[in-house]
């Protein structure tokens, strides 16, 4: 079966409609990818002297044992990976929602409303066309389908 016999839309809309899927999951991805990095970034850079100084504190309370400096600095860069991760995750998740909220939801809204298409409508041909994992996925609401994402939030 063919998605035409799946959803009232003509070629011409679900072409459309096709095309907004994928501009919105770029958008989406590509706001996401450039934000997290940067966040990383900082993350890692802003623990960098709090983790050299509990560094070099180990050593001289150790009264200059090259072993205990040694670990703690692998303990400190263990914990400033995970921090750096963390502050990541949490600035993907709110870049996603900003930009959903803010650019996709409009464009979404005024492209269906163009082509007088509801949203479940949408939702259901996104589904059926965006890769696992996809950010939009999120923000569909399809009958039936939870998503794993959805629920870690």
């Amino acid at each position: 079966m063919s998605n035409s016999e799946h959803h009232p839309f003509t070629a011409e809309q679900q072409e459309r409609v096709l095309v907004l899927i994928e501009q919105v999951h770029e958008k989406l991805e590509s706001s996401a990818q450039s934000n997290t990095t940067h966040a990383f970034n900082l993350g890692c850079s802003v623990g960098l002297l709090p983790a050299a100084l509990i560094t070099g504190a180990a050593f001289f309370i150790t009264k200059g044992s090259w072993i205990a400096a040694v670990i703690t600095a692998l303990l400190m860069a263990i914990a400033l990976l995970g921090f750096a991760s963390l502050v990541a995750n949490i600035t993907r998740a709110n870049i996603i929602e900003n930009t959903y909220k803010k650019e996709a939801l409009p464009q979404i809204e005024t492209v269906l409303q163009e082509l007088n298409i509801s949203r479940p409508d949408f939702d259901s041909l996104a589904n059926q066309n965006l890769p696992e994992g996809a950010c939009l996925r999120k923000y569909l609401s399809i009958p039936g389908v939870v998503d794993s994402n959805a629920e870690s939030n």
